[in-house]
This record gives C-alpha cells, sequence and structure tokens, in this order.
C-alpha cells in the first residue's frame, strides 16, 4: 500500500532522486518505499516537534496562540481557515521568531504564491500579522514582520469572481430553489451573512420586524445578541 508521507521533498539530480525532510532541511538516507525509510522520517518528525516547542520559535508562539481565549472563541469556520494556514507553517515551526524579518517573510509570501492561488497567499500574510501582533502584549514577539509585506494584488483583467447578483439574478434563484433552501438564501442575500454563520443562526436572532445583525468580535455575527 502507498503511503503519502508528509513533509518529505523529492529532488531529482543527475539522474537519481533525493528525498528531504522538510522541516528540519535533513536528508533521508533510507530506501523509499522501505520500512526503515518511514521509521527515519517519523524520527525526524520527532525532532522537529522538539524544536519547534522551543522557546523563542514560530512553532511555540503557534501553539501559544492556539491555546489562548482569542482563538478559542473564533468561529470553527475561521478556526478551519487559521488551521490550514497553521499547517502550511509547520515546516517552519522550528525556526526562531527573531527570523522573521520584513525580507523573511516577503519570501514565505513569494513561495506561497509559487505553490498557492492569491488567496491563500495573502491569508498567510494576515495569519501571520495576527499571530506577532497576539505576541507582542505578550513579551512573545517585539515587532510585527509582516505589517507592511504587501499583499499580492487581484490582477486588473481577472473576472470578479464573486459579484453581488442582480436583482433579477436573486429573483430567478429564489423562485428556482427548494423551499427548504430558501429561507438560507434570503438571509445570507439581505442580512449579509456568510454561510457557515447562516448554518448556525438559530429561531431566537428572529425578532419580527427587527432587521439587526450585531457583529461579533471575530467580526462575524453575534448570534446570541442580533436580530432579524
Amino acid at each position: 500500500m502507498l503511503v503519502r508521507l508528509k513533509n518529505v521533498k523529492s529532488y531529482v539530480s543527475k539522474g537519481r532522486t533525493y528525498y528531504y525532510h522538510r522541516p528540519t532541511k535533513t536528508r533521508i538516507m533510507s530506501e523509499p518505499g522501505t520500512a526503515a525509510f518511514v521509521d527515519e522520517v517519523r524520527r525526524l518528525e520527532e525532532k522537529a516537534a522538539q524544536q519547534a516547542e522551543r522557546p523563542g520559535t514560530l512553532g511555540s508562539l503557534i501553539g501559544d496562540y492556539r491555546g489562548s481565549p482569542e482563538f478559542g472563541k473564533l468561529s470553527d469556520a475561521t478556526k478551519a481557515d487559521y488551521l490550514g494556514v497553521l499547517d502550511y507553517l509547520q515546516p517552519m515551526a522550528g525556526r526562531p521568531i527573531a527570523e522573521f524579518t520584513p525580507p523573511f517573510v516577503l519570501k514565505v509570501r513569494d513561495l506561497a504564491f509559487k505553490k498557492h492561488k492569491r488567496r491563500f497567499t495573502n491569508y498567510v500574510l494576515a495569519v501571520l500579522s495576527i499571530l506577532f501582533n497576539w505576541g507582542m502584549p505578550r513579551g512573545i514577539t517585539t515587532t510585527n514582520p509582516a505589517e507592511k509585506v504587501p499583499k499580492i494584488e487581484r490582477p486588473r483583467k481577472m473576472a470578479e469572481a464573486n459579484r453581488a447578483w442582480k436583482a433579477i439574478e436573486l429573483e430567478v434563484v429564489m423562485l428556482a430553489a427548494p423551499d427548504e433552501l430558501r429561507v438560507a438564501i434570503a438571509i445570507a442575500a439581505f442580512a449579509g451573512l456568510r454561510q457557515g454563520d447562516v448554518i448556525q443562526l438559530p429561531w431566537s436572532a428572529y425578532k419580527g420586524g427587527d432587521h439587526r445583525v450585531a457583529a461579533g468580535e471575530d467580526g462575524g455575527p453575534d448570534l446570541g445578541a442580533g436580530a432579524l
């Protein structure tokens, strides 16, 4: 059975394939496809985890943030988005925080853009900025190296992917949608809520004629205090 191992990178040089463990930048000497290869990767993963736990590293900062009240109060959808970026940053977990300068973060941005789309790349910058801002009042970080790194701009000729529907388009969708979806579509269209927030919206948020939605601290709606 083929097992895909995380954090293993292959390079071809002079007709030969070499394998490296990305977080530790260590060449894997065992024969690929063998139990010894898997065991060597496991040991390197353990080594990387130990390095990431050291105070003053990005991994330590990530661990502290994930255990914080600020992360805990985020919506499930936002947490999932953040965790996707944090998983992407995991190979850098053992790096000292002091190495994260604006030029280094710019390199991180450019590497992310080579492998992923513009939206994910800009989200990497946003999450790094959140991490370093969170660490400053706690004495973990002293600056935010991601703050002034420019985001990847949207190409001018790119078609707008998520434009607002015209009134006639919304009317057609509402007429064609099954009954069980019409309320959800209407809430999203007229209250401006995201899909995850619409799913969580309780009946207690509806007050009959009162079309107010209170924003939560994470940017989403406060489902307990608002009213529709």
